[in-house]
């Protein structure tokens, strides 16, 4: 069983759909008990297809999402704290000169 999410009103166009939750804890749960090392071989892809009902692609690219989206909030890196400022010389307009 695969996963697709198509929009059945426009013909030929994908929409973006979240995935059930137990596929989400599932692949939630491979990422954290591997954060020293989250990249999946392709024997453990090929586990969470069966287990999730997802494809390749879609495995792949929750992967690829996760270490840039959950990853930095986990492991505290690349982030800044809420009372911490962002550097300000990136994009900065030098006043009276």
């Amino acid at each position: 069983m695969t996963i697709d999410h198509f929009d059945h009103g426009r013909p030929g166009k994908r929409r973006r759909g979240n995935l059930p939750k137990h596929v989400t804890d599932l692949l939630r749960g491979w990422l954290n008990e591997h954060l020293h090392h989250p990249y999946p071989t392709e024997d453990e892809k090929q586990m969470l297809m069966q287990q999730t009902g997802l494809n390749i692609n879609q495995v792949s690219n929750w992967f690829i999402n996760a270490r840039r989206r959950r990853l930095p909030s986990i492991t505290n890196t690349g982030r800044v704290e809420p009372d911490q400022k962002p550097p300000h010389n990136m994009g900065s307009t030098s006043h009276g000169q």
